[in-house]
């Protein structure tokens, strides 16, 4: 009897997490919903010049951002992703980019030169400072579907790669915007892989 209630706190006890500034404690004990299967069928079907959509469960920003998915990163091959955050433009592994909850990857319709092009000129924007203002009209700062944007820049209308339109509260000019499912849209672009967690709760 104890060795079970034991374990059973020790389980729960495993998967808090604490914050130590505001000091507050998460219970999680799913984790990332992106699988082993999901990990490894990315690393088989991924091409340079894939864009990665990825999303969260109850993480507080997917609150604010419209559409399911609140994040997109560009596959530049050798198992590395180019994407923007709150440091600005920057380059990581993919196994970390797939700590997520939801994944899409969808596949731009260009010649391997064409993504040779899109992959050089994302690496020029590599340390470019993070928008948080959302200007897609500035590209001295770069949010992340405005970094995959211009990574693309030369072959948008080909893509169908067009913005949409946000009218905020108390000002009376309309901005362009994309929020990461805009991807979905594309025409010139193909679904090839949406995970497993995905697929049950009919993200897309």
């Amino acid at each position: 009897m104890f060795y079970t209630l034991w374990s059973k706190f020790l389980k729960m006890f495993g998967r808090l997490k604490v914050y130590p500034f505001p000091m507050w404690i998460v219970y999680n004990p799913k984790g990332y919903r992106m699988s082993d299967k999901d990990d490894k069928t990315v690393m088989k079907i991924i091409k340079k010049g894939d864009v990665l959509l990825r999303g969260y469960v109850d993480y507080l920003d997917t609150y604010f951002i419209p559409g399911k998915f609140s994040h997109v990163g560009l596959y530049v091959g050798d198992m590395e992703v180019i994407h923007s955050m709150q440091d600005g433009v920057f380059q990581e592994g993919l196994m970390r980019f797939l700590r997520c909850d939801y994944l899409a990857i969808m596949r731009p319709r260009l010649s391997e030169e064409e993504i040779d092009n899109v992959v050089t000129r994302a690496r020029t924007l590599l340390g470019t400072p993070y928008d948080f203002l959302m200007d897609f009209e500035d590209a001295s700062r770069m949010c992340c579907t405005e970094f995959v944007m211009c990574a693309f820049q030369a072959y948008q209308l080909r893509l169908g790669m067009y913005y949409s339109i946000k009218h905020l509260p108390l000002f009376t000019k309309i901005y362009p915007y994309i929020p990461p499912d805009s991807f979905l849209k594309y025409k010139g672009f193909e679904k090839v892989f949406v995970n497993e967690y995905a697929k049950q709760k009919n993200i897309i």
